[in-house]
């Protein structure tokens, strides 16, 4: 029997008519669920894929991906493919724009995002021999420290093995289901002269479908042994897109980004944020955390280093609680330090827990919503994201 498609129909771009480089983009019509993967000129003078696998979200109304930063700048059409074959496009052009941020590298250690194969409940602890077996076999999480679904990965990220330089031997890469002859391409990831500090692994297409899920055994993404090497620390580099301030920096003291045009009222959700927000059991004391606001937090790869401020006026004294979008609030592990009893604090600093990255990717999100704030008391002056 013939296969067939619904009418495949993409109708407009939100944002219509223009978007930055690493934004996300919406494209929304009919039975856009047969979508395959998305095709936008790129700025060598090729094309990027997108892949289905990699988008944000796709529905039969909508789909969402990263406009990737290796796209041409102007006037384009992207090109959606269909399984198949079949090409599809919007019918106006949306414009490109070079972002006026920065492009950050950020390094995280991996060890709280590692587990041996023979104890799968405990951490990778270094020096890591890699052997056949035992302790010398490790597997990459998703659900680890630092949530690695949730930061943007591309093709542009490494996962770096760094190594007693004197040590000699090999790492091999293994799927969940132990396949290591697969890669294409092939990692180098032997040092047999001992003459290297670093072996580094490039993102490829396979390893982001594995960590997407594609592939995986249950939260496994990959799994590595090997033999003869002596490994000081494992680590991942990636980059992180750091919005531009008014005064046209890329954040303010620290990196700071203000947060109100990605907050809004509890009451009033057309309305963002203003200064200075008084916390309340209600009324304009409550606030929503959106992911569409002003910075597409989504997009930015936070991770468990990443921190929420609410800068306050030191006097005012009282708490803040936060509650996921479903108004529970006693589940936080840990749970969050969100007071000021006696008025001597100028900030309270909320770090981001895997349940707050798991939120954000929208995991338990209300639509838009991933975080409910409220309280009483205090006096909040500004609201700011550390990536």
């Amino acid at each position: 029997m013939p296969f067939t498609l619904g009418k495949v129909d993409p109708r407009a771009y939100n944002p219509a008519d223009e978007i930055q480089r690493g934004q996300q983009l919406q494209i929304v019509g009919s039975d856009l669920q047969f979508i395959e993967k998305a095709i936008i000129p790129a700025e060598d003078g090729g094309e990027v894929e997108i892949y289905a696998i990699d988008f944000y979200r796709k529905t039969e109304s909508f789909i969402k991906f990263n406009i990737p930063k290796t796209t041409s700048e102007g006037e384009t059409v992207i090109k959606l493919i269909a399984v198949d074959g079949n090409t599809y496009s919007v019918p106006t052009l949306i414009n490109i724009t070079k972002p006026q941020g920065t492009w950050e590298t950020r390094e995280i250690d991996l060890a709280g995002d590692i587990v041996y194969q023979s104890n799968q409940s405990k951490n990778l602890e270094y020096p890591f021999i890699p052997q056949w077996g035992g302790d010398g076999q490790i597997r990459f999480l998703t659900d680890g420290e630092h949530n690695l679904q949730t930061l943007g990965i591309t093709t542009d990220a490494k996962i770096n093995f760094y190594k007693d330089a004197s040590s000699t031997g090999q790492l091999q890469l293994n799927t969940p289901s132990w396949q290591n002859n697969i890669w294409n391409p092939s990692f180098d990831s032997a040092d047999w002269n001992g003459d290297k500090t670093l072996i580094e692994i490039p993102f490829t297409q396979q390893l982001l479908d594995l960590l997407a899920g594609n592939g995986a055994d249950g939260n496994c993404w990959l799994i590595v042994q090997g033999d003869g090497l002596q490994i000081d620390k494992i680590t991942l580099t990636y980059q992180v897109y750091v919005e531009p301030t008014d005064d046209g920096g890329s954040g303010g003291d620290d990196g700071e980004i203000d947060l109100a045009g990605d907050i809004v009222y509890q009451n009033d959700f057309g309305k963002n944020l203003e200064y200075p927000f008084y916390p309340q059991w209600g009324g304009d004391g409550q606030i929503r955390f959106v992911t569409d606001g002003a910075h597409n937090l989504q997009s930015m790869g936070l991770t468990t280093d990443s921190k929420i401020i609410f800068y306050k006026e030191t006097g005012s004294t009282g708490q803040l609680q936060l509650n996921t979008p479903s108004w529970v609030n006693n589940s936080w592990d840990p749970p969050f330090d969100a007071t000021d009893w006696n008025g001597d604090k100028d900030k309270i600093e909320v770090q981001f827990t895997p349940q707050l990255l798991d939120l954000l990717a929208g995991n338990g999100a209300d639509g838009n919503c991933w975080l409910i704030v409220q309280g009483d008391g205090l006096t909040i002056t500004k609201i700011v994201l550390i990536p």
